[in-house]
Formats: C-alpha cells, structure tokens, sequence
C-alpha cells in the first residue's frame, strides 16, 4: 500500500523538493551556522511529508469530497507557512517541510484533478497548463521577494500565509460552486 503512494509521488516530491529546497537556500540556512547537509536534510522532509500525506488523503479520499480534500490541503499549507513565519529555527522549518509536503498529496492532487474533470476531452493540455502555473507562480513569488532582507523572512512566510487564504477562498469557493453546478 505505502508502496503504491510512492510511486504515485515521485514526480511530485522531486519538483516539490526542489522548490523547498531552493526557499532553505533562499533563507540562508549555511549564513545561520546550518551545514548544506542539515539543511539537505530538512528539504528531504518534504518528501517524508508526501509519501506520509499520499497515505493519509488515500484513507481520507474514501470518506471526503474533493472540496473537503482541497480544503484540507490549504488548511496543512496554511499552518506550514504560518508555523515558518514564526520561526526559521531546524525544527519549525523541518514542520514547516513535512507540512508542505503533507498539503501537497491532497491540495495538489485535488486541484489537478479537478482541471482534468473541467477539460476532460483536453487532459493533457489541461494538466500542461495546471503544472505551468505551479511553476510560474513559484518563479514569480520568487522575483517578487528576491530584494526582501536576507535576515528575518518571518514576513515573507507571513505573506504567503495571506496568499494561502486567497487560495483557499478561491478554490474551496470555486470547486464548492462548479460542484453544485454540475450536479445541477
């Protein structure tokens, strides 16, 4: 069973790694004493957080619409990002990783199944697209804060706590009224 939720997130945890693993950089985790290996090793959590979240939304997918699986995915995302904004210390980045990692297996997930019941006839195309705007988003959060101070990116987790709730407003609200659309 666990070995059925790894495969399923390869591709996830390799992107997904990569981007934390370019934020931990980005913090300057060596500039605060961390070796490259600690913080190698914090990034190596948010797979621990995929495989760990793949388990959890494989039993929670039984008993949960995708609303609830795409709310619940902003809710762990929120939390990651308000527990960074707090503190930059090893072990509230370390939950910060797992917790993103978690939010990945169901707000991810949820939202690039929901483009592909959007565009059936267009799944390729639509998860193209879908996978585009991840990207594009972490590059443009990343230009928008690359002059932000080097020490102290409480507030820039703080922002991206605010942009969590804009997300979760957008896609609960937005996957709750194409639900009832669509059922009629």
């Amino acid at each position: 069973m666990i070995a059925g939720c790894i495969s399923r997130s390869r591709k996830r945890t390799a992107a997904g790694a990569a981007t934390f693993l370019g934020l931990l950089r980005r913090v300057r985790l060596p500039a605060r004493g961390w070796s490259t290996a600690l913080a190698g090793a914090v990034g190596a959590t948010y797979g621990a957080g995929i495989v760990g979240g793949a388990y959890l939304a494989r039993k929670v997918v039984a008993r949960a619409d995708r609303t609830a699986m795409i709310a619940i995915g902003c809710t762990t995302l929120f939390l990651a990002f308000l527990l960074a904004s707090l503190s930059q210390g090893v072990t509230a980045l370390t939950a910060t990783s797992v917790l993103i990692g978690t939010s990945n297996a169901f707000l991810h997930s949820s939202l690039q199944g929901w483009a592909t019941d959007v565009a059936p006839a267009a799944r390729a195309t639509t998860v193209s697209l879908f996978v585009a705007s991840v990207f594009l988003g972490s590059s443009a959060a990343t230009g928008l804060t690359a002059g932000l101070p080097r020490n102290g990116h409480g507030s820039v987790f703080a922002a991206t706590c605010l942009a969590t709730v804009v997300l979760a407003v957008l896609a609960v609200g937005g996957h709750a009224l194409w639900s009832r659309h669509r059922t009629g």
